[in-house]
């Protein structure tokens, strides 16, 4: 699961989705809670910035982390 969340956030352009749209897209595989355990262990690693506008949850992965992700990545292929 987690390894399809950070994919989920490696493929888009600007690193960044909303909790609404990550979970319709992994509602097979995750509930809510499980997602908001999870989101919270990568905001407390760094590996994620959690943003509200409005009424909106968004998860964003920086620049440094997608970097450094990709080049772990690269190195276990």
């Amino acid at each position: 699961q987690k390894v399809m969340i950070i994919e989920k956030l490696l493929e888009r352009d600007n690193h960044m989705i909303t909790r609404s749209q990550l979970l319709m897209d992994m509602h097979y595989h995750l509930n809510s809670n499980e997602l908001d355990e999870i989101m919270k262990g990568f905001h407390e690693s760094k590996m994620i910035v959690i943003e509200n506008r409005g009424n909106t949850m968004i998860y964003h992965m920086p620049d440094i982390q997608v970097e450094k992700l990709k080049e772990w990545m690269a190195g276990k292929r």
